[in-house]
């Protein structure tokens, strides 16, 4: 008698089969949301927005190009670092995966503009495991001049964020951990105005930006650096007014600069200079950072002076000169005319 062949699994029991393997799938893929098996199962992410600014809204689409990631551990060493092009950004939503990385506490330090600014700024150089947090900073790149005075010129845009990581946060669940940018390159510009026919031609005039803000730490505040010299990165001189230009040549001078974070520190503050290029006779000198938060609240009244220089980064200023010298009571910052005392700044 031929016994008839049973099949191996009844169509019942694979039925049942497939559907705990779906179930398993699924807790499997939801465990990698909440617990690790082992160490790197499961990536952390990091998002970056630069909403840092005066609108308040995220323009790291349109201002951030690439991004250098550090990750130190809980007792300072560097474990991992990560590098994204704009290319991945954009792809990846401006969102880094943080791939390896083991759960656990971290601070992850983030420095953008790197890639396409290596004339601008340079970094130690770190190695896993022994670098500490305390020796990743970043330097703007200076030159000498004649005297050996540190000079810089116009510079690339730069972005810092930092952020602790979380282990029962960021590692456990589906949270993103978001990183708020804020732009250390700013732009300036000086407008100077001669408002008599017997002034002297803008064109003999020129400016320099004293400060100590070349060398920026992890935190993103500024260490103790020698002074820096800023130039004008780019110059321009016009007839604006043909009746006051007719005997000078020039009645307007327009000079554009590139600054490193703005820092309020009374014991190192920075200075705005104009002189004749000839004689090197002082024309005006101000301290900077105190002419450009005068506008402050114009904007948003209740911002510090510090959080206000970090959200603007384009800046203006404009002074009008008589015959060659500042009326030292009026100046326009960012288009809001001010009359200034000399007591207010004694």
């Amino acid at each position: 008698m031929q016994i008839p062949a049973r099949p191996l699994i009844g169509r019942s029991c694979l039925s049942s089969l497939l559907g705990w393997g779906l179930v398993l799938t699924g807790l499997g893929l939801a465990a990698c949301n909440a617990i690790f098996e082992y160490p790197g199962d499961c990536d952390a992410w990091i998002r970056l927005v630069y909403d840092r600014n005066m609108k308040y809204a995220d323009a790291a689409p349109r201002e951030v190009s690439s991004a250098q990631v550090y990750v130190f551990d809980e007792e300072g060493l560097l474990y991992k670092s990560y590098s994204a092009s704009r290319d991945e950004l954009q792809a990846q939503g401006w969102r880094i995966p943080l791939r390896g990385l083991p759960r656990g506490d971290y601070q992850c330090v983030v420095w953008c503009g790197l890639e396409e600014a290596t004339e601008s700024y340079s970094l130690p150089r770190m190695h896993n495991g022994r670098s500490r947090i305390e020796e990743l900073s970043c330097r703007l790149q200076r030159n000498r001049n004649a005297s050996q005075a540190a000079e810089v010129g116009e510079i690339q845009p730069l972005f810092h964020g930092s952020i602790q990581l979380r282990e029962q946060v960021h590692f456990e669940g589906s949270d993103t951990a978001t990183v708020h940018l804020t732009k250390d390159r700013n732009s300036l510009r000086v407008i100077l105005q001669e408002n008599s026919p017997l002034g002297g031609d803008t064109r003999l005039l020129t400016a320099s930006i004293a400060d100590c803000n070349g060398l920026l730490n992890y935190d993103n505040r500024p260490l103790d650096d020698e002074t820096l010299l800023y130039r004008p990165c780019f110059t321009d001189y016009a007839a604006a007014d043909p009746s006051v230009a007719s005997a000078s040549g020039a009645n307007v001078a327009l000079m554009e600069f590139t600054l490193s974070r703005l820092w309020i520190d009374p014991s190192r503050e920075n200075r705005l200079t104009v002189y004749h290029r000839q004689s090197g006779d002082t024309v005006l000198s101000i301290p900077l950072n105190r002419y450009l938060c005068l506008a402050r609240e114009h904007y948003q009244s209740e911002l510090s002076d510090q959080e206000y220089l970090d959200r603007q980064d384009n800046y203006s200023l404009t002074f009008f000169l008589q015959q060659g010298r500042w009326v030292g009571s009026q100046v326009v910052v960012n288009s809001w005319k001010m009359i200034v005392s000399d007591e207010k700044f004694d």
